[in-house]
């Protein structure tokens, strides 16, 4: 008796496990793009920093975000005070195949000076400063990394 009371009961448990999900409106758009439903964005991703384009790396506190913050210290080790402290008055971050910052001084001619790449697509960065006319550079890899016209055509870029 026990038997024949158990088979009613489990038949609509198995059949609601055999039953495929639906798909939903999203589900549906984003099979039609090619791509899952659910894109997956790296928690160390870089591409947050694009929602700062146009304001000033201090104004908005970028280089206290993270994962930047991070991985310029990873990235820079001793020189991340000298670069924070050179990019105090950093110009507003733009967009040239590349994000990139520039650092903004009296006299850019003389130095220091300092600049910021930001690739959120291949997820590199690459920092340069300029000191007593020495240019050091620090990057996530050995390919380099796409140089704005502003930064190429800086005085201190063209003597390099």
């Amino acid at each position: 008796m026990t038997v024949r009371f158990l088979i009613p009961c489990l038949i609509p448990l198995l059949v609601s496990c055999s039953e495929e999900k639906k798909e939903t409106p999203l589900d549906i758009k984003y099979k039609t793009l090619g791509i899952p439903a659910s894109p997956v964005i790296e928690m160390d991703s870089l591409y947050y920093i694009s929602e700062y384009l146009g304001e000033s790396p201090a104004d908005v506190g970028l280089w206290d975000t993270e994962p930047l913050q991070s991985r310029l210290k990873l990235l820079l080790k001793d020189e991340y005070p000298t670069f924070v402290s050179i990019m105090q008055t950093a110009q507003p971050l733009k967009r040239e195949r590349v994000l990139y910052t520039t650092s903004s001084l009296p006299d850019p001619a003389t130095g220091p000076f300092a600049f910021l790449l930001v690739d959120p697509a291949r997820d590199r960065l690459h920092v340069s400063l300029i000191q007593d006319g020495k240019r050091r550079q620090f990057q996530t890899d050995s390919e380099q990394l796409y140089l704005p016209k502003e930064i190429r055509e800086h005085p201190l870029i063209q003597a390099d």
